[in-house]
């Protein structure tokens, strides 16, 4: 997958690698990454020739502190699912 695919504001899932090769494998169930806990979702801030970025729900509002503030993480898009 390239970048071009992606556009700001789009919700992707990001599977970390280790998950991925299970699913190229076929020794998982590409449905099963959707429940995995592993994989997380975001939007995505922006996009340049190489890399993704994404404001990950996970990092937006932390529970315990209140902090409201994220960096956008670069993600290849590889390990990116559009959803």
């Amino acid at each position: 997958m390239n970048t071009a695919q992606f556009k700001i504001g789009m919700r992707v899932r990001y599977i970390p690698p280790h998950i991925l090769k299970l699913v190229v494998n076929a020794m998982e169930d590409p449905a099963a990454t959707i429940n995995n806990l592993s994989c997380y979702e975001g939007v995505v801030s922006s996009v340049n020739e190489s890399f993704v970025f994404v404001k990950y729900d996970i990092e937006i509002f932390d529970l315990e502190t209140g902090k409201e503030d994220c960096t956008d993480q670069t993600t290849s898009p590889e390990n990116l699912l559009i959803l």
